[in-house]
């Protein structure tokens, strides 16, 4: 692994990049501007390996300040695996959000819904009548006209919701547990965590792949140029 960008906020990109190359000799290496609102400006020392990079609606911070330097590994098949796995990490937590606050209420709500609708109809009771108790048999019964009601048979689901509500309320926030053990600060500093790494590994895999004369194909995300993130300065997050 070794340092290959130090990005530097600057007041004045024309001043530094003027200072940079004409009065310490840097080569210019790249002067771009991706779109009407970002400009990008890279240049290396002589003999240098690594290099720096200047501009205008870049997320580098503050003038005086140097945040975001890009260290490059040197396996290209080996950022491209890590990229992959780490994509697919990022995708999984995105398809499975963490648990809303108000879950336990929301579930509760859901059992009582049910124990409620465990209840019988029961006719007959008046004086000298035939008893007659009939049973939900399903979740879709219609207390209305009696339509799924049984004398012999009741869903268990309904009948555990009125005799053990508490089992039930936890055998379902235990499912969601289980299917998403995070808390939604674990859950949101996971996916800062991965999506800052595929950020470092997709500038590396970008400039490998110059190195290697391999085409790069931008339009994964995030795109990149020259390290920098472009969704980040098309959004207006960057520091001018």
């Amino acid at each position: 692994m070794k340092l290959e960008v130090v990005p530097l906020p600057v007041r004045d990109v024309d001043a530094a990049k003027d200072f940079y190359s004409a009065k310490v000799g840097f080569t210019v290496d790249h002067d771009v501007s991706p779109n009407a609102n970002m400009r990008i400006v890279q240049m290396t020392p002589p003999g240098s390996a690594c290099s720096v990079v200047i501009g205008v609606g870049l997320p580098l911070g503050e003038p005086g300040s140097v945040k975001g330097v890009q260290l490059v590994v040197e396996d290209l098949d080996a950022v491209r695996s890590e990229l992959k796995g780490l994509r697919e990490q990022l995708r999984q937590l995105q398809a499975f959000p963490p648990a809303a606050p108000d879950i336990a209420a929301r579930v509760r709500g859901y059992v009582t819904t049910l124990a409620n609708q465990a209840l019988p109809m029961v006719r007959g009771y008046h004086a000298g009548g035939a008893l007659e108790v009939r049973w939900p048999a399903s979740l879709t019964c219609d207390r209305r006209n009696g339509n799924g009601f049984d004398s012999e048979r009741a869903n268990p689901l309904l009948l555990m919701a009125s005799l053990d509500p508490d089992e039930l309320g936890e055998m379902i926030i235990r499912s969601v547990v289980a299917e998403q053990p995070l808390s939604a600060h674990e859950h949101a500093e996971r996916c800062r965590e991965i999506t800052a790494r595929i950020d470092a590994l997709s500038y590396s895999e970008a400039a490998l792949s110059e190195q290697a004369g391999i085409e790069f194909d931008p339009g994964l995300e995030p795109r990149h140029v020259l390290g920098v993130r472009l969704d980040e300065a098309e959004s207006g997050e960057a520091a001018a």
